[in-house]
């Protein structure tokens, strides 16, 4: 018996492989649940019209989408199982509360690589039981035992800004701010921080690991196997091949170092440091513009700006007479939540007065902020997030005078979506970020 040359058994698997292509897209196009649906037939044959954008064109799908809502409606289907809604009013529907189960889209998590991660987590009775562990911590009432640990941090974060001021050093207040954020979650749940913000200039492990996570993002939603074998190689390997990868690696084996040996450094009590003209937190949240200022920031900056889908498990969604079938991954954008015209007249301006206005008349406008998400899988850390914002705008705002420093609108204007958005790249290393120039501290002569 003769056996087939490879020749013979290549062309015969690239034939099979192509007409499974064509069998998939001729299903997806006219027999898939959504083929009703309107939307780009090239975007449902397969995964490359996505991909093209996203991992070509660098995170632009989102973009494409929007042209697809001018082209088709509010209800598009961007791909063969997703199908995307621009329309602030049907927010809550998708991203629902504990009336409906919702589960995550699969694919959209499978790219965070920790699958037992509480975010991550698919299915929605076991995010559920794992979210019930830690919710107390995160719990408005529970913000109370935060507020000396960020003062603290705080007192720290004044000296960086002190020693910016004498030197005329620029500060990168994206790199500081992180650098704070990530001392006060270490401390707040190891007992102890990592000094994220003694680092030269603010640049530490976890910013850089997230910063290079998100550039594989998307290559990890379509490439998944790619990105697992080399997350496999030795660090110096994969150094070589992929930095951000190793920022990845490299951030693991810091938190289970760092973690061990701080969390069995002792406990640091909360109570222990008191810093001098503060405001409590409480009085703070009473100030309705910078309430304002602190919304605008959120709505402004967006939070999340790639598509985290939600799959309604059980029940069938109805959306302006079309009816969605359980089990649909169906996304909305905090993007285009954020810039519809519609509840933010002139979207784009920095308004913080917008919401003194709408509270005067009556109008609910943080019923269509989605920085955070709502719902079930609404973001856990959001009043930890509101807690520091407040304390930290107040603290530095009132200490220091500051003025903008090679940076501009269009510097930081977003251009592309990886989980976060991004301005156009740059070979500057602070692209997309707001850097300033101390210039003053109030109660001491400015600096020359």
């Amino acid at each position: 018996m003769e056996i087939p040359s490879w020749s013979v058994i290549l062309l015969n698997a690239s034939g099979l492989y192509i007409l499974s292509l064509i069998l998939t897209a001729i299903y997806n196009i006219w027999f898939h649940p959504l083929a009703k649906f309107p939307g780009p037939k090239i975007a449902v044959i397969g995964p490359w019209y996505e991909a093209y954008y996203d991992i070509i064109k660098d995170g632009r799908y989102l973009w494409q989408i929007e042209k697809m809502h001018e082209k088709y409606g509010p209800i598009v289907r961007v791909n063969a199982h997703e199908l995307h809604i621009k329309d602030v009013t049907y927010y809550a529907e998708v991203y629902s509360g504990s009336t409906r189960k919702v589960n995550k889209d699969a694919g959209s998590t499978g790219a965070f690589g920790v699958p037992t991660a509480t975010a991550a987590t698919v299915d929605h009775d076991l995010h559920r039981a794992r979210r019930g562990y830690i919710t107390k911590y995160f719990a408005k009432r529970n913000m109370s035992t935060l507020e000396p640990i960020v003062q603290e941090r705080l007192d720290r974060l004044c000296g960086r800004i002190d020693e910016r001021l004498k030197t005329g050093e620029p500060l990168n207040l994206d790199a500081c701010f992180s650098a704070l954020t990530a001392d006060v979650i270490t401390r707040r749940f190891y007992g102890n921080d990592f000094n994220y913000l003694g680092s030269p200039d603010f640049r530490f492990v976890i910013r850089n690991a997230f910063m290079g996570f998100t550039q594989m993002y998307h290559l990890a939603i379509f490439m998944p196997l790619a990105v697992k074998i080399l997350k496999s190689m030795p660090l110096a390997v994969i150094r070589l091949i992929a930095p951000p990868v190793a920022e990845l690696q490299q951030l693991k084996e810091e938190i289970a170092e760092n973690g061990y040996r701080k969390f069995h450094a002792g406990k640091w009590d909360a109570e222990e440091k008191k810093s001098d003209h503060v405001y409590p937190l409480a009085q703070l949240e009473k100030l309705p513009y910078l309430t304002g200022v602190i919304q605008e920031g959120f709505r402004l900056s967006f939070g999340p700006v790639s598509r985290m889908p939600r799959i309604a498990t059980q029940d069938a969604l109805v959306y302006n007479g079309w009816t969605i079938p359980p089990g649909t991954a169906v996304s909305m954008s905090t993007m285009f939540m954020h810039l519809d015209e519609t509840i933010y007249p002139n979207p784009t301006k920095f308004d913080p007065e917008r919401w003194i206005r709408a509270t005067e008349q009556g109008v609910n406008l943080n019923k269509y902020l989605t920085t955070f998400s709502k719902g079930s899988r609404m973001c856990l850390g959001m009043n930890m997030a509101y807690a520091e914002f407040y304390m930290t705008l107040a603290r530095t705002v009132l200490t220091y005078d500051m003025e903008l420093y090679n940076t501009t609108e269009k510097d930081i204007e977003i251009h592309h979506a990886s989980i976060v958005g991004y301005p156009k790249k740059s070979r500057d290393p602070d692209f997309g970020q707001v850097v300033v120039k101390v210039t003053g501290r109030r109660g001491l002569p400015t600096a020359a």
